[in-house]
């Protein structure tokens, strides 16, 4: 009991240690929040939304000292970096109202997300049974004119699988608390990007498993 009071206190004394800082230009707001030897960052952008107008955008990126190069499991949990992500969102939100349109992280960083992105698609018995009929090669033309082959899925039907799992369930309660709805940006039509063989084998997964992996920002959408 002593040995998880003292882990405890730890924590809490290292995020009271967190210093928080905002910087503000005309079209970006940099937050910052460095405790011990780490520093987290978050960027704010103005971009025109078509439809919507001007709105803002946030990025949220751990620094690479935190992670080094990317390692076949990612080190990363983003339900560690909830608590940071809402600090400095509530650090932003002292200086102005936003118009949020779109949450962006590198979903590749976080073992939690990706453990769940593949036991969602491993697990679809749809996801299954189109894999072991579709064709999933197509024949792409570069912009120099020249032709490769590559891995090629049904956009839609992922998007729908993922649409009826929990991945969302997360950041979700995150910003429902901000008053905003959450949805996933969706699949790529070309160019689309599925688990590494290495990383499925360090989940105990079938390397031939194809593991379709979403654009990485999330739409925000207010809904008061």
């Amino acid at each position: 009991m002593n040995r998880v009071l003292f882990i405890l206190l730890i924590t809490i004394s290292s995020h009271c240690l967190a210093q928080i800082t905002v910087d503000t230009t005309k079209t970006t707001v940099t937050i910052k929040e460095k405790a011990a030897n780490t520093a987290k960052t978050m960027t704010i952008y103005r971009s025109f939304v078509e439809g919507r107008g001007m709105c803002n955008q946030i990025v949220y990126q751990p620094t690479i000292e935190e992670f080094g190069e990317e390692p076949v499991m990612p080190a990363l949990n983003f339900n560690n970096e909830l608590p940071h992500i809402k600090t400095m969102l509530d650090a932003a939100n002292k200086r102005k109202q936003y118009n949020f349109s779109r949450f962006s992280i590198n979903l590749l960083l976080y073992n939690d997300m990706m453990g769940k992105l593949v036991e969602i698609f491993t697990t679809s018995k749809e996801w299954n049974e189109y894999i072991k009929k579709a064709p999933l090669k197509r024949v792409t033309r570069l912009y120099d004119g020249t032709e490769v082959e590559e891995l090629h899925y049904d956009a839609r039907l992922a998007g729908w699988v993922l649409d009826r799992s929990d991945f969302l369930k997360d950041i979700t309660a995150l910003f429902v608390a901000y008053d905003y709805k959450v949805t996933s940006g969706g699949f790529a039509d070309d160019h689309q990007q599925t688990v590494a063989p290495e990383m499925l084998a360090a989940l105990g997964k079938s390397t031939g498993m194809v593991i379709p992996v979403p654009e990485n920002f999330f739409v925000l959408t207010k809904v008061k």
